[in-house]
């Protein structure tokens, strides 16, 4: 019996070839996927950069704050506060303090740890408290990755893990004896010679 040859049907190497060259024309490979991906997080890069740096302009060009003016740190929070929901973006202690203040988060912070009870650092601790209760609500609602909010709580809301270490109230190998009648004891087991 002899195998019959059709001429019409090709190869299975040039098959291979033109519907790979049909499937990578189609973006269905990965490495399609994943260049798009990463040219997609570059722009994003690139517009978050562009915010950030429009934003330290900004910043630059504001005068500095007055935290003796409780009126003027009302207002610029406010003013942040406002932009974050037009912007429909997280506030932040660190948007806070660039945005809102036109200094950075560390001098933000250094002013609240000399002043922890002045009008200003009472009600800009009123706000990181907010700022923190938002970013719980998003991860209770999924709209924000709880790890990632676990994360901004600790490390910047002062939020932690808590063990509570209590003293034993009973000890776990039995009452202490008195240490007069453990002598006793001993005394009367002891043989002398």
């Amino acid at each position: 019996m002899t195998k019959k040859t059709d001429r019409s049907l090709k190869p299975v190497d040039e098959m291979a070839t033109e519907l790979a060259a049909h499937k990578t024309r189609d973006g269905c490979t990965q490495k399609i996927y994943k260049a798009a991906a990463d040219e997609h997080k570059g722009e994003q890069l690139q517009a978050d950069l562009e915010n950030r740096i429009a934003a330290l302009h900004e910043a630059e060009k504001q005068d500095k704050i007055d935290f003796n003016d409780l009126e003027q740190v009302k207002r610029r929070a406010y003013d942040y506060l406002e932009a974050c929901k037009q912007a429909a973006v997280f506030p932040s202690v660190m948007g806070l303090a660039v945005h809102g203040f036109g200094i950075s988060r560390q001098a933000l912070n250094q002013y609240l740890q000399r002043n922890p009870y002045s009008p200003s650092s009472e009600f800009i601790n009123k706000i990181r408290d907010m700022m923190a209760d938002i970013l719980s609500n998003a991860a209770l609602y999924r709209n924000a990755d709880a790890v990632s909010v676990i994360f901004q709580l600790k490390n910047h809301f002062d939020h932690s893990d808590k063990v509570q270490v209590e003293p034993v109230q009973n000890n776990p190998l039995g009452p202490m004896p008195d240490p007069e009648e453990l002598r006793r004891r001993i005394e009367a087991n002891c043989i002398e010679d």
